[in-house]
């Protein structure tokens, strides 16, 4: 959604930013769409488009930064809020300068403060003054600069508010998915590379070389006459989008009258899509700096309708077999009134073999031997809630008798299967939440040590080797909605007569000797990244966020509290029918042979 493009003024040693983020290529007023005058089949015959437009080709991004301690560092820090909310001040002051301001509609005003409201405190900060500014413009054109400013012109506020019943939500949608770049830090890397390109061109050297700088701050930059542009990659656009319509949902806004800003973005690209159903939608161009808006249109239904694209069945609701220990995709109501149903669900980096320990002593166990046992298997990438409507379905398709079921679930798998229970509604007969983040984890945190593990001997020697393989690999939408306070979270909530019906175990794995040899390794390693990064380090941008993250180095409750991934605290949920702590790392759930038994004897005991 965004093409920026920008100048410079000096500030303390810093270049200001003159940027446009422009929804689509800049377009006259009286050639928009008018909202107001689209009828329902109007939408109906876009949203048809938007669900048979191709994905995205699979693409696997890595970013190999083995040996070059600049760019690990790099991957691993970002400017303050205070930062950017300086910088964004500043490059208001120029705009302002160029540009003529005009009053901002009550409607938008409204909008934006809904919108704030309903943040989480995590991803709304004091740095920043949350406003939006209409500027003069011929063209319809939104960008932020960060700092929590947005930027709108006439022309796309009268096209959006001329529908007085869907209008204001549609521009709603416009403004959250503003308000996700920057609570997604996505404008913060943008000041960020931007700052580190002027260093560049002062002669000071990174020991990073310019594809690898875009590759770990996920921004293009490239000079463009006398001005540099940079641009946000696709992912951060649909983290954005996703970002946008869970805000626009937790806000209690019409999700249909949502999603009205990309069927009108799209009419602006491709004007017979309103009208004609034999029209052909444009291929997309990988090589274009922004998704099609039917692109993004059809990632969005998938988050909201459970769909998976997989051709080879790969995910869904399988039986496994004993006497071959295999596993088949359930048929369609393959599993009938009379069958009594386990359903293991997965977590961050599970498979279908992730409960095989517990598949073979249930098949051991005479009673349970009468049961089916079924595996959930979901994308580890996808959205939590994506992977929950994704369970509704496969249940809904498979099972007869679905309030016969007992859940077995580990990790985000327990997430999945709350959206499912909580969210949707839909029956079930008990469920087992083995470390399930119910209040967040910090991915983030747990990351970066892992990262110095691979770097320092201090750390690796001293912590805990497991972590490494316990994380979820990727930056999916699930590492987004596990967070503390995340949006997902938020709208999930607590279901207090729900909850009665969970038992739920967490683990607190660190002995105090443990933790005490962990805390030492940390601070040794904080010495050894000062003393091996700063002397390589000739960027004062990279030097001042180097010695502001690692003096806020800690070990996380995850951690010193918890199993390793998933604090005990965070473990366990208000008013479950039981608890259990144990001693176990998180991935230790998924063998230990005392929590399986006490499973199977729940099980039983009705």
């Amino acid at each position: 959604m965004f093409r920026i493009f920008c100048g410079s003024t000096p500030r303390h040693g810093f270049l200001l930013l003159l940027a446009w983020c422009v929804v689509f290529s800049p377009t006259s007023a009286a050639a928009l769409p008018d909202l107001k005058k689209w009828t329902p089949e109007g939408r109906a015959r876009i949203d048809r488009s938007a669900e048979r437009y191709p994905l995205d080709s699979p693409k696997q991004q890595t970013r190999n930064a083995a040996g070059n301690l600049p760019l690990w560092a790099l991957s691993h820090l970002a400017l303050s809020a205070e930062d950017e909310a300086e910088h964004a001040q500043a490059a208001r002051k120029q705009i302002l300068e160029k540009e003529r301001k005009v009053e901002t509609p009550a409607a938008a005003r409204r909008a934006l403060d809904h919108l704030v409201k309903h943040l989480p405190r995590s991803l709304k900060s004091e740095a920043f003054e949350y406003r939006i500014i209409v500027i003069d413009k011929p063209d319809a054109v939104v960008f932020t600069l960060g700092g929590g400013i947005i930027y709108l012109s006439n022309p796309l506020l009268d096209a959006l508010l001329s529908d007085k019943e869907r209008g204001e939500t549609a521009l709603a949608f416009v403004l959250a998915h503003q308000l996700g770049h920057m609570a997604l830090q996505h404008t913060r890397r943008g000041w960020q590379v931007q700052e580190l390109e002027q260093e560049l061109q002062k002669g000071i050297e990174l020991h990073i070389a310019r594809p690898a700088l875009r590759d770990a701050l996920h921004t293009g930059v490239q000079a463009a006459g006398e001005r540099t542009r940079f641009l946000y990659s696709r992912q951060q656009i649909y983290e954005a989008d996703t970002f946008a319509r869970q805000l626009c949902r937790n806000a209690d806004l019409s999700a249909d009258a949502a999603l009205d800003a990309l069927r009108w973005l799209a009419v602006v690209d491709e004007p017979p899509l309103l009208d004609d159903d034999k029209y052909a939608p444009k291929a997309d161009d990988p090589q274009r700096e922004t998704p099609p808006a039917l692109l993004r249109l059809r990632r969005l239904f998938a988050e909201r309708d459970g769909l998976v694209d997989d051709k080879t069945d790969k995910y869904g609701l399988f039986i496994w077999n004993k006497v071959g220990d295999t596993f088949e995709r359930c048929g369609k109501q393959s599993l009938a009134v009379e069958d009594k149903t386990i359903v293991f669900v997965h977590g961050f980096r599970g498979d279908m073999r992730t409960f095989r320990a517990y598949l073979k002593a249930f098949a051991d166990d005479k009673v349970l031997s009468q049961y089916k046992l079924l595996v959930f298997r979901y994308p580890n990438n996808a959205g939590l809630e994506r992977s929950g409507q994704f369970l509704v379905r496969e249940m809904r398709r498979a099972v007869v008798a679905p309030a016969k079921t007992f859940f077995v679930c580990h990790s985000a798998g327990g997430l999945v299967f709350r959206w499912y229970a909580e969210i949707r509604k839909q029956p079930f007969d008990r469920a087992v939440l083995l470390s399930t983040p119910n209040q967040g984890t910090n991915m983030t945190a747990l990351r970066y040590l892992t990262d110095i593990g691979a770097f320092f001997d201090e750390w690796k020697n001293n912590g805990p080797g497991a972590l490494a393989r316990m994380l979820p690999e990727g930056e999916g939408q699930l590492v987004l909605d596990v967070s503390r306070d995340s949006l997902f979270l938020q709208y999930l909530g607590h279901n207090a007569d729900l909850a009665k019906r969970y038992h739920v175990f967490s683990g607190e794995c660190l002995r105090p000797a443990a933790l005490f040899a962990l805390e030492a390794g940390l601070i040794a390693t904080k010495r050894v990244l000062l003393n091996r990064l700063m002397p390589r380090m000739e960027s004062m941008v990279l030097r001042r966020q180097i010695q502001r993250r690692i003096e806020k180095l800690r070990i996380p409750a995850e951690i010193a509290r918890g199993d390793l991934v998933v604090s005990a605290n965070s473990a366990l949920l208000n008013d479950a029918g039981r608890s259990t702590r144990t001693a176990l790392n998180h991935e230790q759930f998924e063998t230990d042979e005392s929590v399986i038994e006490e499973i199977a004897d729940s099980i039983k005991r009705k």
